[in-house]
């Protein structure tokens, strides 16, 4: 396999990432002529996106399936009681998805418009509360829910060791791709870890090893720890051995080629062992086509951010490597800033990276303020121009609040210590 060359002038790729359930929930008028779905996707075309990852759901799906292993955003939502959290604009959302299939609508709409679209599924995203729509039917049995490590049930993320919640996932990705999606975007910055201290996994540990995992950490036990670590990652690797033979056994049989794209921190290789992603043996195995880095702030103990050694990872295995910013300012809404972003992505640029994903375009294509950046987002020359341009940066200035903007929003989310995880 040829090794990825990164060009350090001219057009880099591109990829919009559109959250659909964001773009329903915020928006109540839509462009005339056009369904929601249209809409958006239109709104996309006119300001140069013409590839988009388009979200397909996360523990609910938000297209029109016809598998019962899965579960339709608000399937087991009481829309007759009321509830704190289901507000008029979660109605409205939820109304809009069952009277068109969104994804259906994004592939008819990029056929026409020679568009490309990828479907993006959240990995770990199972919200309570919400009058449970984002809840999942395999979520209601608690045994499949992930457990941290002091013995609590984490009802937001559910176990890969476990066979239901692998078929449930892997059932929704064959869904989509026979439905003509040009390839799946596994999205594991929504959230990690993806492995923590399920039952199933630390029995099978403790067996293999003698080692009980509950009583280990990386300061007491550096060692035993990162046999740990490495274990558990094998489970979420078993399951994309079997995207990988999924999506291969696809491609021969409809004759086209079909991308697996994985959404990753770039907090390095060993935090993103610790999230339960050995995302070195995944390359050198072939099992992803594409890697997108994403800058996310997400445990407390281990702040460097880098795409660098990814763009090493990538051209020693021929996997093509993104890198990525959120247009969404960081928790807590310190502001976004245009110029912050701009400098992240052209840092990324410099390092290497054959293109940049940007999150959340389903908010940036409507805010004028962020025209001039997205106008030259693909083009390293460009960039370099705009921010050289005084008066624009003059415009955004950079201050304690915003210089964080274009790491992912959920920056801060979870401020969970190494040492507990």
């Amino acid at each position: 396999m040829l090794p990825i060359e990164n060009p350090l002038a001219g057009q880099f790729d591109h990829l919009g990432f559109i959250e659909i359930y964001d773009w329903l929930y915020c928006l109540s008028e839509f462009e005339p002529g056009f369904t929601p779905v249209e809409a958006c996707m239109n709104a996309h075309l006119k300001k140069g996106l013409t590839r988009v990852a388009f979200s397909v759901g996360r523990s609910t799906v938000y297209y029109h399936s016809k598998n019962p292993l899965i579960t339709q955003s608000g399937e087991l939502t009481d829309f007759s009681k009321p509830d704190a959290e289901l507000n008029e604009n979660y109605i409205r959302s939820y109304n809009i998805l069952q009277q068109e299939c969104c994804f259906e609508s994004a592939l008819s709409f990029a056929r026409k418009n020679d568009m490309t679209v990828y479907a993006h599924l959240s990995m770990a995203r199972n919200y309570s509360g919400y009058g449970n729509i984002f809840t999942s039917k395999l979520s209601l049995d608690e045994n499949n829910l992930e457990v941290g490590k002091n013995g609590e049930k984490d009802f937001s993320r559910m176990c890969y060791a476990l066979r239901a919640v692998r078929d449930e996932r892997k059932a929704i990705i064959k869904e989509v791709l026979e439905m003509g999606a040009d390839g799946i975007c596994l999205d594991f910055v929504r959230q990690p870890p993806m492995a923590q201290y399920h039952p199933v996994m630390v029995q099978e540990f403790l067996n293999k090893t003698g080692i009980d995992p509950l009583k280990i950490n990386l300061k007491n036990n550096p060692e035993q720890f990162k046999a740990w670590i490495e274990f558990r990652a094998g489970y979420l690797t078993g399951f994309m051995e079997e995207v990988h033979t999924l999506v291969r056994e696809l491609e021969l049989r409809t004759g086209r080629r079909l991308e697996i794209i994985a959404r990753l921190p770039d907090d390095g290789f060993t935090a993103n062992m610790v999230a339960g992603i050995h995302i070195a043996d995944w390359c050198e195995r072939g099992l992803v086509d594409t890697i997108a880095v994403q800058p996310l702030q997400w445990i407390h103990g281990i702040w460097q951010h880098d795409a660098a050694p990814y763009v090493d990872l990538g051209r020693l295995t021929g996997v093509k490597v993104f890198g990525g910013v959120n247009m969404y300012p960081v928790e807590r809404g310190f502001g976004q800033n245009p110029v912050a972003i701009a400098q992240r992505i052209l840092d990324q640029y410099e390092k290497g990276v054959a293109g940049i994903s940007i999150y959340e375009t389903n908010d940036s294509v409507l805010r004028p303020e962020l025209d001039r950046l997205l106008s030259v987002i693909d083009n390293i020359d460009d960039l370099r121009a705009l921010l050289a341009d005084r008066e624009w940066v003059e415009q955004y200035p950079i201050d304690g609040l915003n210089v964080n903007c274009g790491m992912d929003n959920h920056s801060g989310f979870s401020r969970t210590p190494l040492m507990d995880l």
